[in-house]
């Protein structure tokens, strides 16, 4: 990630400086890109150098909310995390009142609500008076988690580290939860909460909506809206498609979406709205304190 993301910021034309740990990454990160990294990690380079006026993290998630209050308590005054921010509800308040007692900004990283199909989706909802229903599903590719480098305790709440991604979009696009409903079920020897998810609530949309998930079975991620007008499906999350009145199938909806396929998807629009502004379309801390219990709710954790 650090790497896409500095790929963004030299397109951009921004001054930056990369903080790492180890030499060999470091190493690989100069000759690829020319630029300057420090290495030792953050305590050392603010030992030794003025707190950044604005800061993006991409480390491993354990390190997200202790090194975002690092810099907030060294003055960085904006600062994008990585998501999901925190691992849990508890960890996520104590960041919250760090950055609050520093008058720091954050936001957490979901960048699929910048990608061009997310985009193009929204004016189209708005143009049809707003969402009707929507459903989604996060499935995830079991042996893959399984074999991945990431923490037991990571892999133990992967529906906050990865998951959210697409429940994240789900509720951007269609609104936040006022009434929920969830069932879990199964178990895995890296995730025991369970395997098998489904529920279905109301939006503050108005909207009434659906989701399920179940990793022993072959899926991807997602998300569906109706509105008066169409059906839109984001699946793959990077494409769109609509099913309009009259027709049985779905056709594919033109996007321009060049930047997102010479960068990571999302991540270009992401960046240039927490240098820049407007920073609406982010997802603050408090946002993500509202998800979190939901995601825990979604996942089991909270039993």
């Amino acid at each position: 990630m650090a790497a896409e993301y500095v790929r963004v910021l030299k397109e951009l034309g921004v001054r930056f400086v990369v903080v790492g740990r180890g030499e060999d990454s470091a190493a690989r990160l100069r000759d690829r890109f020319h630029v300057e990294v420090r290495t030792g990690g953050l305590d050392k380079y603010l030992s030794n150098a003025p707190a950044p006026l604005a800061a993006i993290l991409a480390v491993p998630v354990e390190q997200l909310a202790p090194t975002t209050r690092l810099l907030a308590h060294a003055g960085t005054k904006r600062i994008l995390v990585e998501k999901p921010g925190s691992l849990n509800v508890r960890e996520l308040k104590a960041l919250m009142m760090a950055t609050s007692d520093a008058r720091t900004q954050a936001w957490v990283a979901y960048n699929r609500r910048f990608l061009q199909s997310t985009l193009r989706a929204r004016a189209l909802i708005q143009e049809d008076g707003g969402v009707t229903s929507f459903s989604f599903e996060f499935s995830e590719w079991v042996d893959k988690v399984m074999k991945a480098p990431a923490s037991p305790r990571v892999k133990e709440a992967w529906i906050v580290a990865n998951s959210s991604h697409v429940i994240d979009l789900a509720f951007y696009l269609g609104g936040a939860p006022t009434d929920l409903a969830c069932w879990a079920q199964g178990s895995l020897a890296w995730h025991p909460a369970g395997d098998r998810f489904a529920g279905a609530g109301l939006a503050d949309s108005g909207a009434l909506f659906s989701y399920r998930s179940d990793w022993s079975s072959p899926g991807r991620w997602r998300v569906e809206i109706c509105t008066s007008r169409r059906r839109i499906l984001l699946s793959p999350l990077e494409s769109l498609q609509q099913m309009v009145h009259g027709s049985f199938e779905f056709e594919a909806v033109k996007i321009d979406d060049a930047v997102d396929r010479d960068f990571k998807p999302g991540l270009f629009h992401q960046t240039e709205a927490f240098l820049q502004g407007p920073f609406d379309d982010l997802c603050t801390l408090e946002q993500q304190f509202q998800r979190m219990s939901i995601y825990e709710r979604i996942a089991g954790y909270a039993d």
